[in-house]
């Protein structure tokens, strides 16, 4: 019994860690589109080599740093991959493809 009120009290202590991550922006949200309204995204630069195109923006938005993502899309043959990444630590990515996706604060 007492290891289970342990195990009980861990895991919840774990959610309630996991549920201090807040979504800051979504790119191309389904209903709203770019979402906030308050925030800025800005298209930087773009490029691509190979089987893979890449575009660089700058997100502002009220009460976070200015930060930097990067989308790579890579298509060959037979696959293709996603990969959003932010250049701040305190922040991470998700996404359901290269043309929605999300940034959030940890």
């Amino acid at each position: 019994m007492r290891n289970k009120i342990i195990a009980t009290i861990g895991l919840t202590l774990g959610l309630v860690g996991t549920a201090n991550a807040a979504k800051i922006f979504e790119y191309n949200d389904p209903t709203y589109g770019n979402y906030p309204a308050s925030c800025t995204l800005t298209p930087l630069y773009g490029g691509g080599s190979g089987y893979t195109l890449w575009n660089v923006y700058s997100l502002s938005c009220p009460g976070h740093p200015q930060l930097q993502i990067t989308r790579e899309f890579t298509q060959q043959q037979y696959y293709t991959n996603c990969v959003v990444k932010v250049n701040n630590s305190n922040y991470y990515t998700s996404f359901n493809n290269c043309d929605n996706w999300r940034v959030y604060s940890n």
